[in-house]
């Protein structure tokens, strides 16, 4: 039975996508400073509080990698040792010691953020100004021109279907 492009398409689509998504989250997460989060949101137009909600969805990305590599090394000094071969179910289920303490440390992490924010006065009502004034540069541009040439091409693929 040959391989006709359609299969293929329905084949990788449901994991091109949400690969897609992983990778410009993770870049975006590791690229850009927390702190310019919501400010670089609310240029682009998403409201005050939306920016905000994902600023602080995104910030703890990093923060959770960081917990995990400390939980680690505090469990491998108790004598912890991870498994590096077998299958990945495997690799998994021997990081089950590192979910209880990360899980707690991050729900108080969570919990810190939302009383600060709560403290400083964040309301859905009031916009707050951003802190800094931020501006379009050339990599800017090249990104924008990029991811819209990557997203016409990926219309005229699936508008057109060339096969």
């Amino acid at each position: 039975m040959p391989l006709e492009p359609e299969i293929l398409v329905r084949v990788f689509t449901p994991v091109v996508k949400p690969l897609a998504l992983a990778v410009a989250t993770i870049a975006f997460a590791y690229t850009t400073p927390p702190y310019l989060y919501a400010p670089a949101l609310g240029r682009m137009g998403l409201s005050y509080r939306a920016a905000y909600v994902v600023q602080l969805g995104l910030r703890c990305i990093p923060e959770f990698v960081e917990e995990m590599g400390r939980t680690l090394v505090a469990q491998m000094a108790r004598g912890y040792k991870p498994k590096g071969g077998g299958d990945v179910v495997a690799r998994i289920a021997a990081l089950a010691p590192l979910v209880v303490p990360v899980t707690i440390s991050a729900t108080l992490s969570i919990c810190y953020i939302a009383d600060a924010v709560e403290l400083r006065g964040f309301s859905e009502n009031e916009c707050r100004t951003w802190f800094r004034a931020l501006k379009f540069g050339k990599a800017d541009f090249a990104a924008i021109t990029a991811s819209a040439v990557l997203a016409a091409a990926y219309a005229a693929f699936h508008i057109f279907k060339p096969w």
